[in-house]
């Protein structure tokens, strides 16, 4: 559909802006999309795609968040993209886009966990996108989710922890 449609552009033009540093155009571009989706997912509440794509503008707004050093509310974003996607990945065939999406958004979450010294908290969050990155097939980030993990034990102090991580990566 064409409301659809301009969502994308939307998105799209939110990360273009993004890139550039350019956060308040991204975050008005970014504002558009989810009104946009979020009329359509409640208009279409069975369409996978418009709820992908829902999921879509609510982590790349964590993104955003985490870009402009505002990790609760890029956390608030992340879980809430996490959300938007569950039964989808609790199916048992989900669309590929919907478990990389909710890996990513789980990973967002521990980055931004990370950033508000919530370590443990941190650690559950990344163990989520771990285990749905097995789910991600071909589309796997293993070794980069294995990085963040030694960063995460490292900055709580688990030096003997993070080391062992990377050895297993080499």
């Amino acid at each position: 559909t064409y409301q659809f449609a301009l969502a994308g552009t939307c998105i799209e033009l939110g990360r273009v802006y993004s890139t550039a540093s350019h956060w308040e155009e991204s975050d008005q571009a970014l504002r558009e999309a989810l009104e946009l989706c979020e009329r359509l997912v409640r208009d279409h509440s069975d369409n996978v795609e418009y709820r992908i794509q829902l999921a879509t503008v609510t982590h790349n707004r964590g993104e955003l968040g985490m870009s402009r050093g505002q990790p609760q509310e890029a956390l608030d974003q992340f879980a809430s993209a996490t959300q938007i996607l569950q039964a989808q990945v609790e199916s048992p065939e989900p669309p590929a886009w919907s478990c990389m999406l909710v890996r990513n958004s789980w990973f967002g979450q521990a980055r931004a966990l990370c950033q508000l010294r919530r370590n443990d908290e941190a650690m559950q969050a990344w163990q989520h996108a771990v285990d749905m990155d097995s789910r991600c097939g071909q589309n796997s980030n293993r070794d980069l989710l294995f990085v963040w993990r030694s960063e995460l034990l490292a900055r709580g102090n688990d030096l003997a922890g993070a080391t062992t991580v990377v050895d297993e990566l080499s």
